[in-house]
């Protein structure tokens, strides 16, 4: 129920807010899926006024699907932006330290990186934003030729200089 329509919460009950429940795995699941619903409009780019004005009404039919699925607790559409925001933020950190911990070097224990349903929803939602882009100069290729393909080569072939052809390159 909205507490703005309520007969019983007066003006000085309304001005004291109170600290809400904290976010169930579950209700953050509702939050994406919605989020994903809608996520034409809401993830655009364009911050235009018609642009704008159609993100306020999306959050709000949001809000209220929200609110309509998840129970007793109240929340508006500030409070849901925000929540969608923070996960967005918390997943592209994950990611972000799972990459770190794949290309580091050197020694030490293995850290594992747990990645939940919400965050694999959130990053197929965003994509790029948090896989970032395949280079493809990358040292860690997948084409580099195995060590079989070396063996036709002598010392005497690899101390001649490369083709001028190569080099005009």
């Amino acid at each position: 129920m909205n507490p703005s329509n309520d007969p019983s919460v007066t003006t000085e009950t309304a001005c004291k807010s109170s600290r809400t429940p904290n976010f169930t795995a579950t209700k953050e699941t509702i939050l994406v899926g919605l989020v994903s619903k809608y996520q034409k409009v809401l993830e655009t780019k364009r911050t235009d006024t018609t642009t704008n004005k159609n993100k306020g009404t999306v959050w709000d039919k949001l809000t209220n699907e929200f609110n309509d699925r998840s129970g007793a607790v109240y929340r508006n559409s500030k409070i849901l932006k925000n929540k969608s925001e923070n996960i967005k933020r918390r997943t592209k950190e994950k990611f972000s330290k799972e990459k770190a911990v794949r290309y580091r070097t050197g020694g030490g224990p293995h850290t594992v990186i747990y990645i939940t349903p919400i965050e694999e929803e959130i990053k197929s939602m965003t994509g790029v934003q948090i896989t970032g882009r395949e280079s493809k100069f990358d040292d860690d290729a997948d084409n580099i030729e195995s060590a079989e393909d070396w063996v036709q080569y002598t010392t005497k072939m690899m101390k001649k200089p490369p083709s001028t052809l190569i080099l005009l390159l």
